[in-house]
């Protein structure tokens, strides 16, 4: 009867906290599905909220596609493919995402300095790029654009500072099978270079796969999750493997299913192996989701892109990888 006091008092300690510090441009959200028996033993959900469509200037915002972590500032930026960058500043209650607050949105603009327009502003991945001089000032970020595939570096507040060299495969838009599955999601790797991901299979390349393909050329290709699963986010974790984000949606009377994969890139034949498949079959509350990064160890964020409908919503999710299922190659 003691423990179960105890835990109460706990309960109602974390709510005050959540309350204190909550932030009227978010809102708790219960990530949980219908059943208990459908969590799943590899990881463990720590939290989520969703984010209101309207910054407390009164700028939109909708669309959010790809994310990146800013530890030196503790920022989390994240890309809108409506042509902006957002800051968003997370707020932590025991160990648990509580909440976030606005930090600032800023228009991505071209080198003229006018801000992108039309289908140049699609932008969907986005990768902080680590400052070459030391200084904390000159960090910047990489951004990978879909319909007219580039990669481009900004500063955080969308100023144009360059454009970084794709591999031939992905610079020829005649490669892509359609312009709005494209060039989708990006992350860095120290061996490898930029990795690059698309969010179907390529022209000239195994049909019903999956690729990376790295910034030096070379090229990985693997089975999805499920047949029309969608290749929408990468990021590298602790451990030197990358993690899969993939999405499968066929029309709103099927099952909408967000997998999360690990591949070894080191691996011949590429090994990959499943991690997380969370089914709206299920019960579980799922949306468009396309962004990841890591925010520490095995520590990421997960946001989902509402597209601009009222009948979506922005999640931004919080998950640690359990120990016995992080990756097993060393840094």
């Amino acid at each position: 009867m003691l423990n179960f006091f105890r835990r109460c008092a706990a309960v109602c300690a974390l709510a005050f906290v959540e309350s204190a510090i909550a932030s009227s441009f978010s809102a708790p959200f219960p990530f949980e599905p219908i059943d208990a028996s459908f969590r799943p033993p590899s990881v463990n959900l720590l939290g989520a909220v969703t984010l209101a469509g309207e910054a407390p200037d009164g700028a939109d915002i909708h669309g959010l596609s790809g994310l990146a972590w800013d530890a030196e500032r503790s920022r989390l930026y994240a890309v809108s493919d409506f042509g902006y960058l957002v800051w968003l500043l997370p707020r932590f209650a025991g160990g648990r995402l509580a909440a976030v607050e606005f930090g600032g949105q800023y228009p991505l603009r071209d080198r003229q300095g006018n801000p992108l327009v039309g289908r140049q502003r699609d932008a969907e991945g986005l990768s902080l790029v680590a400052s070459r001089t030391g200084k904390s000032r000159d960090a910047s970020l990489l951004l990978s654009f879909e319909q007219f595939p580039r990669a481009v570096r900004y500063s955080p507040t969308g100023t144009y500072l360059g454009q970084e060299r794709l591999p031939p495969v992905l610079a020829n838009t005649a490669h892509y099978e359609d312009p709005n599955h494209g060039f989708e999601a990006l992350t860095w790797d120290p061996r490898e270079g930029y990795l690059f991901g698309t969010e179907t299979a390529l022209r000239g390349f195994p049909k019903n796969t999956l690729a990376l393909v790295s910034s030096r050329g070379r090229v990985w290709h693997f089975s999805p999750s499920l047949v029309d699963s969608a290749l929408v986010g990468i990021e590298r974790t602790s451990n030197g493997e990358i993690l899969l984000l993939e999405r499968r949606y066929v029309s709103p009377w099927e099952p909408l299913v967000i997998s999360l994969r690990v591949l070894n890139l080191g691996s011949e034949p590429v090994e990959v192996r499943e991690l997380v498949q969370l089914s709206s079959a299920n019960g579980w509350p799922v949306d468009n989701f396309e962004g990841i990064t890591r925010h520490h160890g095995d520590y990421y964020f997960l946001i989902s892109d509402d597209n601009a409908n009222p009948l979506q919503k922005t999640i931004l999710l919080y998950f640690v990888i359990k120990p016995k299922h992080a990756i097993r190659s060393p840094e």
